[in-house]
Formats: structure tokens, C-alpha cells, sequence
């Protein structure tokens, strides 16, 4: 999925990087199975990796991990400066902006949601291309 995110940015011309090395889990599973402990080791690395490099948006394509950062990061004393935003509503902006456009097909299409119960009752965003 990734790499098809990749390809998606290079056709919108939008710059990005991937420069963060030293990645690790958001820490969501820690955080489920009550390993707080865990969850905020996890929260404060990662708060401090994307802190010094000084993104001003930071895309999601796992639901999941927007929902850990957007929700648990600032209770666990790690907010995050950056704008948080899944995939689809930041692929959204660019089509509004005319930034990536779709082929005409006559035929509809159909759209898949990497977990769309977080997306849906966690994060409220359904259907992001429903209103395009």
C-alpha cells in the first residue's frame, strides 16, 4: 500500500519524504492490551523523530495509527505540531485542488478502506470521495 501512496504523491507533484529511519510502531497495540507503559516509550520516540524534522503534515494509511496519534499522543504528554491526516482526506484535497485527477470511465468504481471501522467510528471519516 505504501508504495502505491508514493506513486499517488509523485503524480500530484507534491514533495515528501521518507526519512524517518528509525521508525517504530505508533504503539496502538500496547496501548489496547493495557501496556500504557509501552504505549507512551513508543509515543515519546516517535514524537521526537518527527519533531526534529519539522513536517508540516504527516500521512497515515493505517487508520489505526492516525487514531493513536490523533487521540492517545497528547494524553501521553506527546502531541504532535504537524496537521495528522489519513491518506484518502489528504488525496481528497488534491483532487479538489486539481492536483490528481481521475480517468473518465464510464463504468463506476469501487473504493476499499484499509480499516474502515477506525476510519469510520474512531476518526469519522467515511466515504471521503462521496461529495467529489
Amino acid at each position: 500500500m505504501i508504495q502505491a501512496n508514493f506513486k499517488i504523491l509523485d503524480k500530484g507533484g507534491i514533495p515528501f519524504s521518507t526519512a524517518i529511519t528509525d521508525r517504530w510502531c505508533c504503539g496502538a497495540p500496547a496501548w489496547i492490551s493495557g501496556y500504557r507503559d509501552l504505549a507512551q516509550k513508543h509515543a515519546q520516540h516517535n514524537a521526537a523523530t518527527i519533531t526534529s524534522l519539522q513536517p508540516k503534515i504527516v500521512l497515515f494509511d493505517c487508520p489505526e495509527c492516525l487514531h493513536m496519534w490523533k487521540t492517545y499522543y497528547p494524553q501521553l504528554g506527546t502531541p504532535i505540531k504537524a496537521e495528522l491526516l489519513h491518506t484518502s482526506e489528504f488525496f481528497l484535497r488534491l483532487v479538489k485542488q486539481n492536483k490528481l485527477k481521475f480517468k473518465a470511465r464510464e463504468e463506476k468504481i469501487a473504493v476499499t478502506f484499509h480499516d474502515p471501522c477506525v476510519l469510520g467510528r474512531k476518526l469519522e471519516i467515511t466515504s471521503p470521495l462521496v461529495n467529489y
